[in-house]
């Protein structure tokens, strides 16, 4: 019996990857061919690969779930042979879920959305030290829809512009924002990918992104540490400020959303979750921004009929932008906006690939 278990355990395993492996080969084949074909064949021919793929997937998972009970020794009659042909009524059912299934997924919306381009702590492609008046100058250039960067708290109730609440990293010294007061942070050098930049202000970075009339997405960071009505006294003196710029907040402590919007109804403000795990409606936000490998089409779908966006973080490789574009994502934040804006500048008939993908991993 043991042995049975044993060979059932290679046997789903060797088939999973076969599958998965048919699979990828469809998908490989809609990329090749999105760039050969004319506009008017990519749609239809996606459709087609959809119903294959999901063709191919169910034949195996059907094939394997029969296979394992026979080697573990616990068919019974029932299933008969792993080979007999199933009922022709059975099939005709199964051909037109599929599909149904291969049609919807294709031509699902939104897909291939005009996408926000949003640069991750406001760095393209290495170009500076990440939340730096440096990095924010070079990427400016590139007229992103939004640079994104970091606020702490500070030991003398400023806010300065930094991500990590240690400095270790960057700085090479163990400190927390709150160990340090605003001026004594400005003097720190921080380093990466080869530059060198001090840390800067909340106020100076501001005025510098107004005089570029660059809008920021602003990650609002909490700690222990922080003051009591920090949030408020934020919403204060830069909630107006901040919609006159067309800028928008987001955070990932829930009561920073909700007390942003009681005291600013009309600052856009964004919940960040690294899971996909909240209703659309569960949260007084205005967008969500998400960790890539937990979104799902459903979510998009659901908020996309509440006229909530959803952005993402961080796809930094052009495949990883495709398929977030394909799922229908309002905007990406991500390392390389320089690189994204030439993702979603491509021809959507080379890009249908992508749908077929995100399909693929839906069954993983």
């Amino acid at each position: 019996c043991q042995k049975g278990w044993w060979r059932s355990g290679w046997w789903g395993i060797g088939g999973g990857f076969l599958g998965l492996f048919t699979a990828e080969l469809l998908v490989g084949v809609a990329w090749w061919s999105g760039s050969r074909l004319p506009e008017s064949f990519s749609r239809p021919m996606t459709v087609g690969l959809a119903f294959l793929i999901w063709a191919v997937l169910s034949a195996v998972g059907v094939w394997l779930f029969i296979g394992v009970l026979r080697l573990a020794g616990g068919q019974s009659a029932a299933f008969g042979s792993p080979w007999r042909l199933p009922d022709w009524r059975l099939l005709i059912s199964l051909v037109l879920v599929g599909g149904l299934n291969a049609w919807q997924s294709v031509n699902q919306q939104p897909q291939f959305m005009a996408t926000a381009i949003i640069s991750h702590r406001g760095v393209d492609a290495g170009h500076g030290v990440q939340n730096t008046l440096g990095a924010l100058r070079h990427v400016s250039k590139q007229r992103p829809a939004y640079v994104e960067m970091d606020l702490h708290e500070t030991k003398d109730r400023h806010w300065v512009v930094l991500h990590d609440e240690n400095l270790q990293q960057l700085a090479q010294r163990s400190v927390t924002p709150h160990d340090l007061t605003l001026k004594q942070l400005q003097r720190l050098v921080v380093r990466e990918n080869g530059y060198r930049d001090h840390l800067v202000g909340w106020e100076t970075y501001l005025r510098a992104a107004e005089a570029k009339h660059q809008r920021l997405l602003v990650e609002m960071k909490t700690t222990p540490q922080d003051t009591p009505h920090m949030i408020q006294r934020f919403a204060s003196q830069y909630g107006q400020r901040l919609i006159h710029d067309h800028d928008a907040v987001h955070s990932l402590d829930y009561r920073v959303v909700t007390r942003l919007k009681q005291k600013v109804p009309r600052l856009p403000v964004g919940y960040i979750t690294p899971f996909n795990w909240v209703s659309p409606r569960s949260v007084p936000a205005d967008f969500y921004s998400f960790q890539r490998i937990s979104l799902s089409q459903e979510f998009i779908l659901a908020a996309a009929q509440q006229r909530i966006n959803t952005y993402v973080w961080t796809p930094d490789t052009s495949v990883a932008m495709a398929r977030m574009w394909a799922l229908g994502t309002n905007g990406q934040i991500t390392n390389e906006a320089s690189r994204l804006r030439w993702v979603v500048h491509q021809p959507v008939a080379t890009q249908r690939w992508a749908v077929l993908q995100n399909f693929v991993l839906s069954y993983i």
